[in-house]
């Protein structure tokens, strides 16, 4: 749909007689290439922007005609008036369903309106088409609802990963543990491990501190860290499978344990360790108290 309607502003460009107007601060100068008549946003609305930009050597830097997720910018009449946030003034006087078409060059691109040097390897001048239409103007309020609406759709879509990677994790430590004849438990979260010696006392309880040496490695004997380390049980920022693994243990006690990615750092990869991997640490609780 919206390749569609990429084409259907290409379209409109060729067979209107393109109007030129004037951004409000003098800056800029855009064709109008569609005009819906409507009311223009009011200070503090958030604009939802499609863009498509070219520059003159025909390359393509931008299309979120092809993103799922909009673009969106909040009105800010004061500092377009200023000049001070770039082409975005643009849309200063737009209404929904605008479309538009304005060139600017690199540095009008990288420096006026996103703040930052233009790379080396582009030239300033270079200049870069953008053909954008605003589909939709949310006032505060809107927006509010539609970014947490957005928010809990991105939480339950991570969730639901995080779901079918501990079942493809469970299955890889399960499988490692049977094939070497390793006997293990789990925890509540999903923590395999083994207790190599048996310590003394209480197992460690949310919000007891502990010390603890560990060697950390991946399933396929990579090692990635060692140490000592000092935390406090569901309080200090470590990955989730050290709070729940360790509340297996007492002091003294040394074991080995197994903790799925989504217990780890997840898809994300951490230094030498890729996304989605399988952690394993050999600990021993120095201090529990």
């Amino acid at each position: 749909m919206k390749k569609i309607a990429f084409l259907l502003l290409v379209a409109l460009m060729v067979s209107c007689n393109n109007s030129e107007k004037t951004s409000i601060s003098g800056k800029y100068k855009f064709n109008i290439i569609e005009d819906k008549d409507g009311e223009a946003a009011k200070q503090g609305d958030f604009l939802f922007i499609s863009l498509k930009a070219i520059d003159e050597n025909d390359s393509l830097w931008l299309n979120t005609y092809d993103r799922p997720d909009p673009y969106f910018i909040r009105k800010d009449t004061a500092m377009w008036n200023a000049g001070k946030q770039g082409f975005f003034e643009i849309y200063n006087d737009l209404s929904e369903g605008d479309s538009i078409k304005f060139t600017v060059t690199a540095e009008q691109v990288f420096t006026e309106t996103y703040g930052m040097p233009v790379l080396a390897k582009i030239k300033p001048e270079l200049k870069v088409t953008f053909y954008s239409q605003l589909t939709e103007i949310k006032d505060s309020v809107q927006f509010m609802t539609y970014y947490q609406e957005m928010q809990m759709k991105a939480q339950m879509e991570m969730m639901a990963e995080m779901e079918k990677q501990m079942e493809v994790d469970g299955k890889i430590i399960d499988d490692y543990l049977s094939e070497n004849g390793i006997s293990y438990e789990t925890t509540e979260g999903g923590v395999r491990y083994t207790i190599t010696s048996v310590g003394k006392g209480e197992n460690a309880q949310p919000g007891d501190s502990i010390k603890a040496k560990y060697s950390g490695y991946l399933m396929d004997k990579t090692p990635f860290d060692s140490g000592t380390y000092d935390f406090v049980i569901d309080r200090s920022s470590v990955i989730q499978g050290w709070h729940d693994g360790f509340k297996a243990l007492n002091k003294g006690s040394k074991a080995t344990l197994y903790i799925p990615s989504a217990l780890g750092y997840g898809p994300r990869s951490t230094g030498p360790i890729p996304a989605n991997s399988v952690l394993v640490f050999d600990v021993e609780v120095l201090d529990l108290k």
